[in-house]
C-alpha cells in the first residue's frame, strides 16, 4: 500500500499510456474486416481514375472479374441493387459506392493513426513535467495536468464521430459490401464460381463484414475520455492538497532572496 501511495501519480500516467497505446494498436488493425471491401482501379497516362475489369494482376490493380460476374450474372438481388447499370467502361454504380467507401475508411484509419501518435506523444509530456514524480504539484503540472486530457478528449470525440459515421455508412449498402467482401477476398473458394447466382451462399461466406469494430472503436475512445477526465480530475485534487506545502517552499524561496 505504502508503495502504491508513493507513486500514485506514475502508475495513473503509465496507466494512460497503456490506454493510448491501445488505441494506437486498434489504428493498426482497423482495417482488417474491410480492406476486402474495396474494388481494383488504375490512373490512366491523362492522371484520369478507372474502374478495372482486370482478370490479371498487376501492381496497379487486382481482378475485378468475380465481382463483375456476379453482378452480371446473379438474379435475386436485394431490391436496393437491382438497378445497377454497367456502361462502356465496365464500371457502374455500384462499383463507386465500393471505392467511395474503402476511400472513407482509409481515411478515418489514418486520423485514428495520426491521432493516437499525438495522444501518446503529449501524455509523454507528463514525465517531461514531472507531474508522474512531483510530491508537490505547482502551477505547470496543474496546467498540463488539464490541457493534455483536453486535447485528447477532443481529438476522441471526432474519432467517435467518425465511428459512428462508418456504421450508418456501412449500413446504408451492408449487403453490397458483404458481397464484395466475398468476391475480393483472398480467402474466397470454389463456390463463388460454382454459385454466381446464389445471393444467400455469397452473404453466408462474408459475414466478418459487420459493425463490430466500429463499436469497439467507440468503446475505446469513451475510456479514453472517460480516463482523461479522471486524470484532470486527479491533477485538480493533487493541486489543492498540496496548496499549503507549497505556499511553504515558495515563501521561504522568496525569503532566501530577500
Amino acid at each position: 500500500m505504502t508503495f502504491l501511495h508513493k507513486n500514485k501519480s506514475k502508475l495513473i500516467l503509465i496507466f494512460y499510456l497503456i490506454v493510448l497505446a491501445i488505441l494506437f494498436i486498434f489504428g493498426l488493425f482497423f482495417m482488417t474486416n474491410y480492406q476486402s471491401v474495396h474494388i481494383a482501379y488504375k490512373y490512366d497516362t491523362d492522371g484520369v481514375m478507372s474502374i478495372t475489369e482486370r482478370s490479371s494482376f498487376t501492381s496497379e490493380t487486382v481482378t475485378n472479374e468475380k465481382l463483375y460476374r456476379y453482378f452480371a450474372s446473379a438474379t435475386d438481388l436485394p431490391e436496393d441493387l437491382t438497378n445497377v447499370k454497367k456502361n462502356a467502361f465496365g464500371t457502374s454504380a455500384y462499383a463507386t459506392q465500393i471505392y467511395d467507401f474503402n476511400k472513407q475508411l482509409n481515411g478515418y484509419n489514418e486520423y485514428i493513426i495520426v491521432a493516437s501518435i499525438i495522444c501518446l506523444a503529449l501524455c509523454a509530456l507528463f514525465f517531461v513535467f514531472s507531474n508522474n514524480s512531483r510530491r508537490i504539484f505547482y502551477k505547470s503540472n496543474l496546467i498540463v495536468g488539464i490541457l493534455i486530457p483536453l486535447v485528447i478528449s477532443v481529438l476522441s470525440i471526432v474519432g467517435i464521430v467518425f465511428m459512428i459515421s462508418s456504421i450508418s455508412a456501412l449500413n446504408a449498402n451492408l449487403n453490397l459490401y458483404r458481397a464484395t467482401s466475398a468476391m475480393m477476398s483472398s480467402s474466397a473458394g470454389n463456390y463463388i464460381e460454382e454459385a454466381l447466382e446464389d445471393w444467400n451462399v455469397v452473404l453466408a461466406n462474408s459475414t466478418n463484414v459487420n459493425s463490430a469494430t466500429f463499436i469497439f472503436g467507440i468503446i475505446i475512445y469513451i475510456a479514453v475520455i472517460a480516463y482523461s477526465l479522471f486524470v484532470s480530475i486527479f491533477t485538480i485534487r493533487k493541486y489543492k492538497q498540496t496548496g499549503k506545502e507549497r505556499e511553504e517552499i515558495i515563501s521561504r524561496a522568496v525569503t532566501a532572496n530577500d
